[in-house]
C-alpha cells in the first residue's frame, strides 16, 4: 500500500508539474482562475453484484485552477478559446468500510459550444489519476468487486453551465458522467460508473490589458491522412492473482479533415487477446489454431487536434469475433502525441460499452 502511495504522489506531482508549465508557456494576459465546487450522485450497478455496495449517493469536492487561452496558437481561436487547467478532487463513494474514498487529480479541457454575455455551455473533457482507499482483498474486503489496485484512471465527461455573476465571480453547474477502473489490468475490476451534479463557484483574476488574440486560420487542408497504428496491452480476465495476458492491435487508419483542427474518417482494426483460448475453452468454442481467435472489426473515427497533442475516439462493431460474450461494439478514447512529423504515441482505453477491456500503448505511423 506504501507503494501505491508514493507511486500515485510521483504521477501527481509529475501531472500538476506539467499542468502549471502548460499554463506558464502561455500570454500572461489570461483570464486565471480558481473554483471549489461540490458534488453529488449517483454509482450505478451496471454489473448486479455492484446492487449491495453502490445503495448511497456519490458526494465529492474538488479545488481546480486554469486559464482561458489567449489565442496565440491557430487550435486556440478554432475552439473558442478554451479554458485549461488541473482538479484535484476528493470522492465518498458512499461507503466507506468497503468502497472508501478517493483522492484524484485530472487535467481538463473546456471546450465553449454556446453562450451570451451572462451565460456559456461547454463541454467538459477531463483524463486524470486516483487513489483509491479500499480495494479487492480475498480475506479483507472480498465485496469489492468494483476495484482491485489503489492507482487507477478516471474519467470525467462533463457539460458545464457558467453563470456570471461579476466581473470577478461565476456560478458553476455541471452534469458529469465518471468513470473510475484499472482497465482489468489486475482483476476484480467492474469499475465504478456514476453521473453526478456538481455546484460551485469560480473566482477570475482577469488582467485589464487582456486580449484574446485570433491567430489566423490556415485553410482547412484537402489531404487525407492514412495512419497505421500498432500497440500492446496487459489485462487480467478473472479473480484477483491470476494470470496475466498480452493483447496486440493493429489498426489501419484513413482520416479526412473536417475543419482545420477536426478530422474524421474511419479505420479497420485486427485485435489479437491473449486470454481468448481461455474463453474458448471455458465456453466450448471449437477452434483449430490460436489465429481463428482473433478479433476484427471497423470503426468511426474522429480525432481534434491541439498542437502535439490530439484526442481520438472510435466507435467500432467487431465484423469477426468468434467468442463474443455479447460483446459487438467496442468504443477506444485516447491521447496522441506528435513525436515527429510522421510519427506519434498513443495511450487508449478500449471499452465494451460501458466496461473497460484494456489501456493501450501504442505507436502511429503517418504514410503519407
Amino acid at each position: 500500500m506504501n507503494k501505491a502511495k508514493n507511486l500515485f504522489l510521483s504521477l501527481l506531482i509529475t501531472l500538476i508539474l506539467s499542468t502549471l508549465k502548460l499554463s506558464a508557456n502561455s500570454d500572461s494576459t489570461q483570464l486565471q482562475f480558481v473554483q471549489l465546487s461540490g458534488e453529488m450522485g449517483k454509482i450505478w450497478a451496471h454489473d448486479t453484484r455492484l446492487a449491495p455496495i453502490v445503495s448511497k449517493p456519490l458526494k465529492g469536492l474538488s479545488f481546480s485552477f486554469g486559464e482561458r487561452v489567449s489565442g496565440y496558437k491557430n487550435w486556440h481561436s478554432a475552439y473558442k478559446f478554451p479554458l485549461v487547467g488541473g482538479e484535484i478532487s476528493v470522492y465518498d463513494f458512499g461507503n466507506s468500510s468497503i468502497l472508501g474514498y478517493s483522492v484524484g487529480f485530472n487535467p481538463f479541457i473546456i471546450f465553449p459550444i454556446a453562450g451570451t454575455s451572462k451565460y456559456t455551455l461547454g463541454l467538459k473533457v477531463s483524463p486524470g489519476l486516483n487513489y483509491v482507499s479500499k480495494v479487492y482483498n480475498l480475506t479483507k474486503n472480498p465485496t469489492n468487486i468494483a476495484i482491485s489496485t489503489h492507482i487507477n484512471a478516471q474519467i470525467l465527461l462533463g457539460v458545464e453551465n457558467t453563470f456570471r455573476i461579476s466581473n470577478h465571480i461565476d456560478f458553476i453547474v455541471g452534469l458529469n458522467m465518471i468513470h473510475v477502473s484499472n482497465a482489468t489490468f489486475q482483476k476484480p475490476n467492474t469499475g465504478l460508473n456514476s453521473t453526478s451534479v456538481s455546484a460551485g463557484l469560480r473566482f477570475k483574476k482577469q488582467s485589464s490589458k487582456q486580449k484574446y488574440s485570433s491567430v489566423s486560420l490556415s485553410k482547412t487542408s484537402s489531404k487525407r491522412s492514412l495512419n497505421l497504428h500498432v500497440g500492446s496491452a496487459i489485462k487480467e480476465i478473472r479473480e484477483s492473482g491470476g494470470r496475466k495476458y498480452e493483447v496486440y492491435y493493429l489498426s489501419t487508419e484513413l482520416l479526412y479533415p473536417l475543419t482545420s483542427y477536426t478530422n474524421v474518417g474511419g479505420s479497420i482494426d485486427a485485435f489479437y487477446d491473449g486470454s481468448s483460448h481461455q474463453i474458448a475453452s471455458e465456453l466450448g468454442v471449437n477452434y483449430n489454431n490460436r489465429v481463428e481467435l482473433g478479433k476484427i472489426g471497423a470503426a468511426t473515427c474522429i480525432e481534434l487536434k491541439l498542437d502535439r497533442l490530439s484526442v481520438i475516439g472510435h466507435l467500432g462493431v467487431y465484423a469477426y469475433n468468434r467468442i463474443r460474450e455479447g460483446n459487438y461494439l467496442y468504443q477506444r478514447i485516447g491521447l496522441r502525441y506528435k513525436l515527429a512529423q510522421h510519427l506519434s504515441a498513443n495511450l487508449g482505453l478500449k471499452t465494451h460499452l460501458n466496461v473497460a477491456d484494456h489501456f493501450e500503448l501504442g505507436i502511429v505511423f503517418r504514410l503519407n
